[in-house]
């Protein structure tokens, strides 16, 4: 009796073992919140890489940055939308001001907006449908050079679009 216990126990031991084995391995390869994002211009030039948070519900797309008080300078929010449309944002109950670049569904900038100014109801848009709105704290646009027509190049899953 104490043998067939011992060896019952052996196997379930073993079993949890290899079942601890193969959830760490998935774990590890499991997506991470967010994805990384860099600016690639037309000279081939590769921005520094900026940790993004993805918004792909309305819920989440009307929250946003509101009520936080900084943005890391190697952090972003990327919004995602179903249709390349032209999209709109306000800045209501945003504490602090952005730059915010419009991208095409092709992955290419059509348009920016520097040092929106936080706190405010006032529509922001550029006038040209995009697919994605990225946004980085204010003065990023300008110190990384971005302009129409640079790439965007995205490293890790996007979830799908809600």
């Amino acid at each position: 009796m104490i043998r067939r216990t011992w060896i019952l126990l052996s196997m379930f031991l073993s079993l949890g073992a290899a079942l601890l084995i193969v959830l760490t391995a998935c774990s590890r390869n499991a997506p991470a919140d967010g994805v990384d994002l860099i600016f690639k211009k037309p000279s081939g030039e590769k921005t520094e890489v900026f940790r993004m948070e993805v918004v792909a519900t309305n819920s989440d797309r009307m929250r946003g940055l509101m009520f936080r008080k900084s943005l890391a300078a190697n952090a972003g929010m990327i919004f995602l939308f179903q249709e390349e449309r032209e999209h709109s944002f306000w800045m209501k109950n945003t504490l602090i001001p952005l730059d915010m670049v419009f991208v095409s569904s092709a992955w290419k900038v059509v348009g920016a907006l520097e040092n929106v100014l936080p706190l405010t109801e006032d529509p922001r848009t550029v006038g040209i449908p995009s697919q994605y709105v990225l946004e980085f704290s204010a003065g990023t646009i300008k110190r990384l050079g971005v302009s129409n027509g640079v790439a965007v190049e995205v490293t890790g899953l996007l979830p799908p679009i809600q």
